[in-house]
């Protein structure tokens, strides 16, 4: 298996980019959608972006 180390690291700056977008976005989703459940969704699926990050550092 070939290293996978710079296809990695590329993907941990796009993955964090896209997580610190959706928490920015997560009172303008809550808004938008009007209920508790949207932004509990958002926030798990921040955190689950998150913890791949870490898992992958």
């Amino acid at each position: 298996m070939k290293p996978r180390t710079p296809f990695i690291k590329t993907n941990t700056k796009l993955i964090t980019l896209l997580s610190q977008s959706i928490i920015m976005q997560l009172p303008f989703i809550s808004s938008i959608k009007g209920s508790y459940s949207s932004l509990l969704l958002w926030f798990l699926h921040g955190i689950h972006i998150i913890c791949v990050v870490y898992e992958f550092n």
